[in-house]
């Protein structure tokens, strides 16, 4: 079985601590795990030492990146290599606007534009032939994708 591990990266550097699961993970978790492929979610949304955190040894890593959360996805992945050869996809709002900047500065093995709920299972699967900047498109009919995987949140690790 396929190994995969999604990370909301720390954001420190918005000065709040955050109190909510991020969806879009919850939504990629559920689709992985209807695909049969194991999958967990790591929060470290009011993480303050990236570099201290131990990674599973995991095929592929996903982080989701916004523009307030770039910098820090930056270390991330500079952390993730120093500790694991896993495949390093990104995606989310930065990368769907400007992939070419995230592809050249951050060189994660797969920059994805747009909803990866469809493309992601085949990436991990090896169904599709993977590229630098993949464009996974938008979805069309929301109730075609499962219900977020709530499940692997836990309250103390969202509220702090």
């Amino acid at each position: 079985m396929k190994k995969t591990i999604l990370i909301n990266p720390e954001q420190t550097e918005l000065k709040l601590p955050t109190a909510y699961i991020p969806l879009n993970l919850a939504y990629l978790a559920a689709v992985l795990e209807e695909n049969c492929i194991d999958v967990n979610i790591l929060n470290l949304a009011n993480t303050k030492n990236v570099e201290d955190i131990e990674f599973p040894n995991v095929e592929y890593v996903g982080i989701t990146c916004s523009s307030a959360t770039y910098k820090s996805v930056k270390r991330l992945t500079i952390a993730i290599r120093e500790k694991t050869d896993s495949k390093i996809i990104i995606g989310g709002v930065h990368p769907s606007v400007n992939p070419i900047e995230v592809c050249n500065e951050i060189k994660p093995d797969i920059t994805v534009m747009g909803e990866a709920e469809y493309l992601l299972p085949s990436i991990v699967k090896g169904k599709v032939k993977t590229e630098k900047i993949m464009n996974a498109g938008i979805i069309n009919d929301l109730n075609s994708i499962p219900l977020p995987a709530r499940h692997l949140f836990s309250r103390d690790e969202v509220i702090d």
